[in-house]
């Protein structure tokens, strides 16, 4: 190890910063971060890191933002500092939020959920529902709150749908009614995805919902459901969306019933072949 940290000092020294990102990827610095801090000097890796993010082309600052997770939490509160400045360059701004999106940190979490409150940036605000996504579990709870304001409740529908585990179904259950229609389809969908007895019955009512896009996603739910065939009747509830105004729910009936593998979810599409 000692061999790898003498050779990223001299690539500091000589400011090659896709060098330095080969000899990080060696470097274990959640465990080493000490040694590195003497040997190499951690501030001159940071100073060095956000010199080129700030100043690379996409490609570098792609590169280089592999490098600020592996410099730990010291690299948190300039990453903020750059999300946080209106003044700055968007897409710097933009390469901050994906890096912090890589920190386990409640600072971290704060910085993003706060792009959602406050940013007008339609790219900033989806990397910053991306990140927040990205950090999963941890976190939940700070998009759970951001569902009561109506101006930050769609990002934070479309970022709790992005986390796929359970703590998500009790923040996405209260959002199925929703008024806003692209909510309520993202909601559906991420909710159809969870075996989980609260879901099915809110697939069902789904079916009859006014958006089509709900109905699409409420079938498409069902579809993967076929353990519950006789329990809910499912080819009862399918049926009647083969005759939807909309093609794309029609179509999307026809694949459910046709997953149902029954003599009468057969009849039912066969009456639909026999139509004019």
């Amino acid at each position: 190890m000692s061999h790898v940290l003498k050779q990223a000092a001299v690539v500091v020294q000589q400011r090659n910063l896709l060098l330095l990102n080969q000899y990080l990827q060696q470097l274990s610095l959640t465990k080493n971060v000490t040694n590195a801090a003497q040997d190499i000097g951690l501030d001159q890796i940071l100073a060095l890191a956000l010199e080129a993010l700030e100043t690379g082309d996409f490609h570098q600052r792609w590169d280089v933002a592999k490098v600020f997770p592996q410099l730990g939490s010291v690299a948190i509160a300039p990453l903020m500092d750059i999300l946080a400045d209106e003044e700055e360059d968007r897409d710097l701004r933009w390469f901050a939020a994906r890096i912090l999106g890589d920190f386990q940190h409640p600072d971290a979490i704060a910085a993003l959920i706060d792009v959602l409150k406050t940013s007008d940036h339609e790219d900033l605000i989806a990397m910053a529902s991306t990140a927040l996504a990205h950090l999963g579990v941890p976190a939940i709870a700070a998009l759970t709150d951001l569902l009561a304001a109506a101006d930050t409740r769609e990002m934070a529908v479309r970022s709790l749908a992005h986390i796929r585990c359970t703590e998500t179904i009790a923040p996405l259950l209260t959002v199925v009614n929703d008024p806003q229609v692209s909510i309520r389809a993202t909601a559906i969908e991420a909710l159809a995805s969870f075996h989980d007895c609260r879901i099915p019955p809110v697939l069902i009512d789904a079916l009859k919902d006014i958006a089509p896009s709900v109905r699409r996603e409420a079938v498409i739910g069902l579809s993967l459901r076929t353990d519950l065939l006789e329990e809910l009747d499912l080819v009862s509830q399918l049926k009647p969306l083969l005759w939807d105004f909309k093609l794309d729910v029609c179509l999307a009936a026809a694949i459910a019933l046709g997953r149902m593998g029954t003599d009468k979810a057969a009849e039912a599409l066969f009456q639909v072949l026999q139509s004019p």
